[in-house]
Order: C-alpha cells, then sequence, then structure tokens
C-alpha cells in the first residue's frame, strides 16, 4: 500500500533551505487513511464466496467494495503530495525534485525493501521459484507489470506491487509540478482521467483479465488525478464548504444535507489555525463564544444546532461553527 502522510501545511518559517516541514497535524485525514487501510485489510481478509451459495451475491459485492481502499490510498497519496509540493513552490517560486525524492526514499524504501526480502524468504521456503522471479521485478518498481503479464504472486507481500505504481507516478508528477502552472497540472489531471478511460475501454474491448485492469498504472493514475484535482481545488472547496454552511443555517436544513460540505471539508480543509499557531484571519466573536448547551461541544469547539437537524433561526449560533471552519 502506497505511504502517505497525513499534514498538509508546510512550515518554511526560519527555514531557508526550503525543507518542508509539516505544522498543522489534519487528524481528519488519519481517519481518511484508516478507513483505506481497513477496506484493504477487509478485501485480503474476506473470504471469496462460491458461486451459488446463500447471500453470494451480496458477499462478493461486499468484497469488491473493499478494493475501492486501494483507489482512496492512491488519491490520500496524491492529494498530499501535490499540497506540499505546491507549497514549497508557493514559498521559494521553485521546488527541488532532488529532496522530494530523497525524502521518498528515506520514508518508503527501507521497508519496501525489506517487504521484498521477507517475500523471497517465504518463497524460497515454500519452494516457489517463479516468486523469487517476481520479486526481482518488484526491485525494479515493476511488480505491475509482472502481476499483468504472468498473474499475482502467492505471496504474503505480494501486494507490494502497489508501491511500483506509486514509484511511477512519482516519476513524473513532480516534474509537472515544478514546470506547470496551476491551470497546466488540471489540464494534466483531465488527460490522466482520459488515457485512464481510453485505456479501460481497450482492455473492455479485449475481455482483459481482471489483473490486467487492476494493475495497469494507466488505469490507477485516474485516481492521482482525482486526488489532484482536490489539491488544485482546496480553497475553493474550503469556500464552498463555508457558504454551503452558514447558507444551510439560514434555512434550517436537515442534518443530511449538512454532509457533503463537513465530508469535503475533510479534504478540502479550511483556514484557520492549529492550538500552536495564529488564525488567519481574526475569527467573529460569536465563534469564540462558549456554548450555552454544554452537550453540542466536541473538543472544546461549538457544533451548531444546524447541524444536528431542523432547528429555528433564533437558535443557531451565528456565524455557523462548524469544527472544521472554526479551528
Amino acid at each position: 500500500m502506497p505511504a502517505v502522510s497525513t499534514g498538509v501545511r508546510p512550515d518554511f518559517s526560519g527555514n531557508p533551505s526550503g525543507v518542508v516541514r509539516l505544522r498543522d497535524y489534519r487528524p481528519e485525514l488519519d481517519v481518511v487513511r484508516f478507513l483505506a487501510f481497513l477496506l484493504v485489510f477487509l478485501f485480503h481478509f474476506l473470504p471469496w464466496p462460491a458461486v451459488g451459495q446463500a447471500g453470494w451475491r451480496v458477499q462478493m459485492a461486499l468484497v469488491e467494495l473493499c478494493s475501492m481502499g486501494l483507489c482512496l490510498f492512491f488519491t490520500l497519496s496524491a492529494y498530499l503530495i501535490t499540497t506540499i509540493l505546491l507549497a514549497e513552490r508557493e514559498t521559494n517560486c521553485v521546488i527541488s525534485v532532488p529532496k522530494f525524492y530523497i525524502r521518498r526514499i528515506l520514508r518508503i524504501w527501507p521497508l519496501y525493501f525489506f517487504g521484498i526480502a521477507l517475500g523471497i524468504g517465504i518463497a524460497l521456503e515454500r519452494n516457489r521459484p517463479g516468486d523469487v522471479i517476481g520479486f526481482l521485478w518488484y526491485l525494479l518498481f515493476a511488480g505491475n507489470l509482472y502481476c499483468i503479464a504472468f498473474g499475482w504472486l502467492g505471496n504474503s507481500f505480494a501486494p507490494l506491487w502497489t508501491i511500483s505504481i506509486e514509484e511511477q507516478f512519482y516519476l513524473i508528477w513532480p516534474w509537472a509540478i515544478r514546470w506547470f502552472s496551476r491551470r497546466g497540472m488540471m489540464v494534466c489531471s483531465f488527460l490522466f482521467i482520459a488515457a485512464a478511460n481510453i485505456t479501460l475501454f481497450i482492455l473492455g474491448q479485449r475481455h482483459a483479465l481482471g489483473r490486467e485492469v487492476w494493475a495497469n498504472t494507466f488505469v490507477q493514475f485516474e485516481m492521482f488525478a482525482a486526488g489532484i484535482l482536490l489539491a488544485l481545488a482546496r480553497k475553493h472547496l474550503a469556500w464552498r464548504c463555508r457558504h454551503w454552511t452558514a447558507l444551510g443555517a439560514r434555512r434550517s436544513v436537515p442534518l443530511v444535507l449538512h454532509l457533503p460540505p463537513v465530508l469535503l471539508s475533510a479534504i478540502a480543509g479550511n483556514r484557520g489555525s492549529n492550538k500552536r499557531g495564529k488564525p488567519d484571519a481574526p475569527l467573529p466573536a460569536d465563534c469564540t463564544r462558549q456554548c450555552r448547551h454544554p452537550s453540542r461541544v466536541l473538543h472544546d469547539r461549538p457544533i451548531p444546532y444546524a447541524a444536528l437537524g431542523n432547528i429555528p433561526r433564533k437558535d443557531i449560533l451565528r456565524p455557523l461553527c462548524l469544527s472544521s471552519i472554526c479551528n
């Protein structure tokens, strides 16, 4: 599974060398990463049902749904990498691609190669020379290509093929952020999506096997494109979340209509402050006063009645103080 971090606001203060230090810890991204991990774990843990047994269609749908955990990992990884490198470029007017690669190598390679070593050991112990050859492809970050050509490895460390796709993404995307404008990066993202769907169409016409689709780099680049677009639209989405939620407060909309902006805010992020930093902008007085209803407080931050259902206007805290907005 791809390795991703959960901080997204680099701190360059007192840092003339331009090395990225993450200052704003985002626990909501930990939740997203845990959800992705849980889905991947369940995909490998749940047994594949036998066709014809009771409820096999439901079980099959559940297992296939869990496979989306990998897509979520790729999306989150692209979102974080793009956000961090954009912050570095905005601060220094340029990003250091060699330093980026050094950080990625130190973060991913030690555990990755250790896992390959364990996989080779298991393959030798089970007398599976084909798996040993497969792991040699993994060493060259071409594990997904081996899986497409020869099938999945029968080894506990076979899922490391996902790192191959991750590293292939790293080969091109830092350079794109270095040289392209935001509009150019958006065009690249749409090209990724177009390439993914063209590839899917061609594979569908050929009646390709599942592994030929799932381990295909071009297909999975659509997930990276989703993360890139979220990173590029982060500020816009944050504004839309605040605007949508405030609109709901004025009109007393039901709880279900408040869920989309709250979920978007977990990905898009919002301007505010953490416990150690100063706010980006002064907060309104209503946002800082003590909530009159202690049962509506979460982590010392007031949660508005509007987020709990249909509430009259006179009982709504103004401005609307979602915990994701008033950090």
